[in-house]
């Protein structure tokens, strides 16, 4: 379930339902379990969630027709122009092919009669936001509100994450393609559990996902955070990744699921082997993915050694004894790199004794330079 607070202080739960069992799915033959005329649902309270309401409300599908249909990955509602939306799956029963829909209400924050409450689910052509050529894994759509009538939906694929924007409120949506870091740049390489993306406040944007390209260390995979901010055409724009959870402690998938804003500051809720818990992004953190972009100065806090290279030829230098501790629960090594050609297999910096120290060296991968730091 997710949940909506109106200004008069009502709080509506959304939740989908397998639904009743029905004989057979329409054309054919066989008795089915059926989850499939399940649909969206909603209660309310006016007491702080202590008591709910006995009557509930159905979210209508209309571009479900006869079809049977089975409901799962609920989004968040959003604020858009006026309005509340949230995203949804649904798949055929009897199928396995994906899609997303996004219910709408314009009257929600302001109706007091929850009878009386009005959704639209969209797209309005009747064909949910998938795209055929991502396979049938489409599924865990989120949206976040761009401004002026326009939404980004993020959802998982069985390979890297999908986006696709709406500009007319969620009636018409563009075809899904893979997410990237903005246009004409790189695919965000997300793994299966998808991208969650926030906006916050202030009018920018947050993301989080797990890279699907990082070897696991020992069952170890970090929560890496992005940051966002729209151009001058309202095209979101992403910041490179930096880490945001990791557990070098316990091993098991850690998954982020929602973030909480307060006051300035920001939560995020991550779960590992069946425990739930609330981390909070420094505010250094926050303002580094958010300024990323421009940002052109070295990093001091904690600098433990500096080197420069201008000749860039094969060049020594003294590394402190404080250089690579562990201590402080990791290390970070910032490269100012200005290749004059594509370098692969070429070391930029390394202080690698046998099997210890650090090594920074170019590869290639899918035919693009980057740097990695082992």
């Amino acid at each position: 379930a997710t949940c909506l607070v109106t200004p008069f202080d009502r709080i509506y739960a959304f939740y989908l339902e397998g639904g009743h069992t029905v004989a057979a799915i329409p054309g054919k033959t066989n008795r089915v379990e059926s989850a499939a005329r399940g649909g969206c649902f909603f209660k309310y309270s006016d007491d702080g969630g202590v008591t709910w309401s006995r009557e509930r409300n159905r979210i209508p599908l209309r571009a479900a027709g006869a079809a049977a249909r089975s409901f799962w990955g609920l989004g968040k509602p959003v604020l858009s122009d006026g309005g509340v939306c949230f995203a949804f799956t649904t798949r055929v029963e009897g199928g396995t092919e994906g899609e997303g829909w996004v219910a709408v209400s314009d009257n929600i924050l302001t109706e007091r009669n929850a009878g009386r409450v009005r959704f639209t689910v969209l797209p309005e052509s009747g064909n949910g936001i998938r795209n055929p050529e991502f396979g049938p894994v489409q599924g865990g759509h989120r949206l976040v509100a761009l401004g002026s009538n326009t939404l980004f939906c993020a959802y998982r694929t069985e390979g890297l994450p999908a986006q696709s924007v709406s500009r007319d409120g969620g009636r018409v949506w563009t075809l899904p393609e893979s997410m990237t870091y903005g246009v004409g740049q790189r695919v965000i390489k997300a793994d299966c559990a998808g991208v969650n993306v926030f906006r916050t406040r202030a009018g920018r944007y947050l993301a989080c996902y797990r890279n699907s390209v990082v070897p696991q260390q020992s069952g170890h995979m970090p929560v890496l955070l992005m940051g966002g901010q729209l151009d001058g055409n309202g095209v979101l724009q992403w910041s490179e990744p930096e880490m945001l959870v990791y557990d070098p402690k316990h091993s098991g998938e850690i998954l982020c699921g929602d973030m909480l804003e307060q006051d300035g500051r920001f939560w995020f809720s991550v779960t590992q082997a069946g425990v739930v818990r609330m981390v909070e992004a420094s505010r250094s953190l926050l303002e580094g993915v958010w300024r990323q972009k421009g940002w052109r100065e070295v990093s001091r806090a904690g600098l433990a050694a500096e080197f420069a290279n201008p000749a860039g030829v094969d060049q020594s230098f003294g590394v402190p004894a404080t250089f690579g501790k562990l201590t402080g629960g990791g290390v970070s090594v910032e490269l100012w790199v200005l290749p004059n050609h594509a370098l692969f297999g070429e070391t930029l910096f390394s202080t690698q004794e046998g099997r210890r120290g650090i090594r920074a060296g170019t590869l290639s991968v899918k035919g693009e330079w980057t740097v990695r730091v082992e």
